[in-house]
């Protein structure tokens, strides 16, 4: 259900930003962390490991539905408090780890690498991510071999699916 209605979706996406749109950075994250604040998981009454969608949400605001007091040491504090100051700096400096706060961070957020303008798609397409989880760092290409599936998926049915015409 993630690779269908989201996975594929924000990874085109992110591709076609990277093609088409080199002087605008973007910043791509998945929230795996898994801890006490993940209420869209509990509503549900999911029990397989990992985050649900959504439930970042308890971490960047406080919210009636999310009503637990979590202590600031607490992993779950601290991804809380990481996560608010990323997305602050984001709003303040348009770069969620400047570097004048990198000392305070547990790692350095990289944009998504640029892809070089007017390649047909035959440049591959690498996803910088920054994965959000007890221990936040960045990987490449979340998730490869699915969204490697759904593309296959697309370009069997659709084979310009990612050819812009304006």
């Amino acid at each position: 259900m993630t690779d269908y209605h989201f996975g594929i979706l924000a990874n085109t996406c992110a591709e076609l930003h990277a093609r088409y749109q080199p002087n605008s950075p973007m910043f791509y994250y998945q929230f795996s962390y898994d801890g006490e604040l993940n209420m869209y998981k509990k509503l549900l009454q999911l029990t397989i490991p990992g985050a649900c969608h959504a439930d970042e949400l308890s971490y960047l605001f406080l919210m009636r539905l999310a009503n637990i007091d979590v202590k600031p040491d607490s992993e779950a504090g601290r991804v809380r408090q990481l996560m608010c100051r990323m997305w602050t700096n984001f709003a303040k400096y348009g770069h969620p780890t400047p570097v004048a706060d990198r000392n305070n961070l547990p790692c350095q957020w990289e944009p998504v690498d640029k892809v070089s303008p007017g390649t047909d798609g035959s440049v591959p397409f690498r996803l910088k991510c920054l994965d959000i989880g007890a221990e936040t760092k960045m990987i490449m290409d979340p998730a490869k071999e699915r969204i490697d599936y759904w593309r296959s998926v697309y370009k069997r049915w659709n084979e310009d699916f990612l050819k812009v015409k304006l």
